[in-house]
This record gives structure tokens, sequence and C-alpha cells, in this order.
């Protein structure tokens, strides 16, 4: 019977943890296609893959009409851990988008 508090409260830890807390502003460049779901940090080199992009990819198909255009984009999200992820692993991180606040073309320096 003591036992069941305890995973209780493992459980309940476990559900936060996925969650990922409050989620954060992400700003970069955003680009999709055929196993490309590829999010560049201004500012960074690093691509990460995209997860739960919806929103994101509706955006940007009525913005470009076509794959493998690059835009900026702003997004509220989760960061995962480091790792290899997206086709071939290529990504070094997961981004779990939460809420797209912002798609357009690449301006001269969006990033400023």
């Amino acid at each position: 019977m003591k036992k069941a508090p305890l995973l209780l409260l493992l459980i309940l830890t476990g559900c936060a943890s996925a969650a990922g807390g409050r989620p954060e502003l992400f700003r970069g460049f955003y680009e999709h296609g055929f196993e490309v779901e590829s999010f560049r940090l201004c500012e960074s080199d690093e691509r990460w893959w995209i997860v739960r992009a919806d929103g994101l990819n509706r955006r940007y198909r009525e913005l470009t009409g076509a794959q493998y255009e690059r835009v900026y984009a702003e997004i509220r999200g989760h960061a995962g851990p480091a790792g290899r992820y997206g086709h071939l692993g290529a990504y070094t991180r997961e981004l779990t988008v939460v809420e797209v606040l912002d798609v357009r073309r690449t301006p001269a320096d969006p990033c400023r």
C-alpha cells in the first residue's frame, strides 16, 4: 500500500517531464520537403528536426507553394535533448511545435 503514492508521484513526474514545461520562443529558418523538416535557429548552423508541424507546414505551403524553399519562422515549442533525429539521423535536436507565431519569406536580415 505504501508503494502506491510513490508510484503515482513517479507517473506524474514523468508526465510533467514529457510535456516539457512552458514553451520557448524560437526564431530562425524553416525548410520543408520530402524527408526534410528542418529548422535552423538564427545565429546557428545546427539543423533541428520539426515535430508536430501541421500548422507550420500549412502556412509554409500557402506562402511558397513549393518544397525546399527557406522561410523565416517564429514559433513556440519545446527543444529536445541533443541526439540524432529525423531522416538518417541528420538533425541534432527535435523541436516540437506548440504555436506558430510568424512565417514569411526570408527578409534581408530577419534575425535582428
